[in-house]
């Protein structure tokens, strides 16, 4: 990117190396290149419009996908990329899914990749036992709170 244009540089915020332009998006768009890469056999397109913004007030133009400096060769995809898409964790088979945001122009996905070990991702009631667990023992703590609090104010009195 920072061969695209001359105005881009990077810049260091809270240690954190990021691209900046010193024009407008919409003049920086126009001489960047949509990022293309393949995640589990999808490929991912991802025009400018989708990967630059511009903060309230300001005239640079903030680059957000940024290098991370290792020798793996990856990258920080961050909040401005995922705009694009809604995601799905699956914590039990460690996946993270993928899906283009409805509506959304500033972004593609070609080819489809579908998981096999997910068949079927029922809501379970272990969630909602736990909170009701919590919130019991909570309002214990605050009962006996109180009782130990108006038995004090008896003795006192």
């Amino acid at each position: 990117m920072l061969q695209h244009d001359k105005t881009i540089e990077e810049s260091k915020v809270e240690n954190d190396n990021i691209l900046v332009s010193r024009k407008s998006c919409k003049e920086t768009i126009k001489v960047l290149k949509d990022l293309q890469f393949v995640l589990g056999g999808t490929e991912i397109i991802i025009r400018p419009q989708g990967y630059t913004y511009q903060l309230p007030g300001m005239t640079d133009c903030f680059i957000g996908v940024s290098s991370i400096p290792d020798s793996f060769n990856q990258y920080r995809l961050g909040t401005i990329f995922l705009r694009n898409f809604y995601t799905g964790l699956n914590f039990e088979t460690q996946e993270i899914m993928l899906g283009l945001n409805e509506g959304t122009d500033t972004a593609d996905m070609i080819g489809k990749s579908e998981s096999k070990k997910v068949k079927n991702l029922k809501p379970r009631g272990g969630g909602l036992i736990f909170i009701s667990f919590f919130m019991l023992v909570i309002l214990t703590i605050a009962m006996v709170c109180y009782c130990r609090n108006k038995k004090i104010q008896e003795e006192r009195q």
